[in-house]
């Protein structure tokens, strides 16, 4: 019920406020930490600001190296942990030079339970499929992030270090692959949960005879998905024979519409086992928190960065890009450096895009992407449940 007297007189309007205040709400210690580092070593330790371990999660993106001229070893596949309130860990499979990794550290100050670990995948029988132990959870709040590394040299057995993320119960991380084959791979996994979140998830497939596949999310919830107040994050697991193709496994997901996700390869084969497995989480903001998406495409041959325009004016140290990539068609050859992107705002209005300076450019990409600005004031409830933002 409404308090009419809540709108005169300074002490009335903050304790009207502080009654109405949403207890849950996310609220971003500002500024959100951001930086490169090279790889000219297998493992980097990043100094960064003081941080609260259980209120941070990082993000990390990487631009593939050359290693000697070939881009698509599944050595270069990078983890990111925060090893320490001051320390953030980068490791790699081999030292490259040329190998840059663009990092983010976000760190709330309420609202928001951080859990993480490592963990190994060995090699054993496939697909397998590994349980991590974690605190429990409410599903309907949280969802899950993962990095990768593998050790292997080759270029063909993508399928090995594509590994999805499931919160299959309350204190339960579901890790799975397809095809492990002789490689154990590690993962950096981070279960984040919002107080102020409504999650959606689910696994979905995108058949061997397709190159996209939609999901139909559930509109009678309560808040329904907003687009702009929602982002979307994902993981993939390639099918056994996958191979070195790029263009097979690496999938976009975006939020088409309030109902319906769309994740996207460039290319099938309608061959046996060459499917993409997915799990992935809708994420709807009900805390000020908002979301603007959109696409930018590489041609062959383009070596340079992609510039994405952001519709509406950001604010840079409140925000982080979330990107996903497809690349190569029929008859053409994709590295992985390739369909390896990383983001940066160059301007309150401008994500620039970038793979590495050494890759072949034999392939055409696509890099869906979603910038998400935190809020960093607790939101206000108004008497009829509409959210009001500062």
């Amino acid at each position: 019920m409404r308090i009419p007297y809540c709108l005169f007189g300074q002490l009335l309007v903050a304790l009207c406020l502080a009654r109405t205040s949403a207890a849950g709400a996310a609220v971003l210690k500002i500024p959100v930490q951001t930086g490169t580092v090279a790889m000219n070593a297998t493992v980097k330790t990043v100094p960064i600001t003081l941080v609260t371990l259980t209120k941070a999660f990082v993000l990390c993106q990487f631009q593939m190296g050359a290693n000697g001229g070939n881009a698509s070893q599944a050595n270069l596949r990078v983890t990111c942990e925060l090893t320490g309130p001051t320390t953030l860990t980068v490791t790699t499979g081999v030292a490259d030079v040329t190998q840059t990794v663009r990092w983010y550290v976000v760190e709330f100050l309420s609202g928001v339970t951080v859990q993480s670990g490592l963990f190994t995948m060995p090699s054993v029988a496939s697909p397998q499929t590994s349980n991590v132990a974690i605190t429990n959870v409410n599903l309907a709040q949280s969802f899950a992030l993962i990095s990768e590394r593998d050790t292997q040299a080759a270029t063909n057995v993508d399928q090995r270090f594509t590994v999805r993320a499931q919160l299959q119960a309350a204190n339960n991380l579901r890790l799975f692959r397809n095809d492990s084959g002789t490689d154990a791979v590690v993962v950096a996994w981070q279960v984040i949960e919002i107080d102020s979140a409504a999650v959606q998830s689910g696994l979905v497939t995108i058949p061997v005879n397709q190159t996209a596949i939609t999901v139909t999310l559930n509109a009678a919830l309560s808040p329904p998905v907003d687009i702009k107040r929602t982002f979307l994050v994902f993981s993939r697991s390639g099918g056994t024979v996958v191979g070195g193709e790029e263009s097979l496994y690496q999938t976009t997901g975006e939020i088409t519409n309030a109902t319906t996700l769309t994740f996207t390869r460039n290319r099938q084969t309608g061959t046996a086992n060459t499917q993409v497995d997915i799990a992935w989480f809708a994420v709807r903001m009900t805390d000020g928190t908002t979301v603007q998406s959109g696409s930018a495409a590489n041609a062959v041959g383009a070596a340079g960065p992609q510039n994405a325009v952001i519709p509406t004016a950001i604010t840079i140290n409140k925000s982080i890009p979330i990107l996903s990539t497809r690349g190569g068609v029929a008859g053409s050859v994709t590295d992985l450096d390739d369909t390896s992107w990383a983001g940066a705002f160059t301007t309150t209005t401008q994500l620039q895009l970038s793979k590495s300076p050494a890759s072949s450019n034999t392939a055409a990409a696509t890099v869906a992407w979603q910038v998400v600005q935190f809020n960093d004031k607790p939101n206000i409830i108004d008497g009829d449940g509409r959210e009001i933002f500062p």
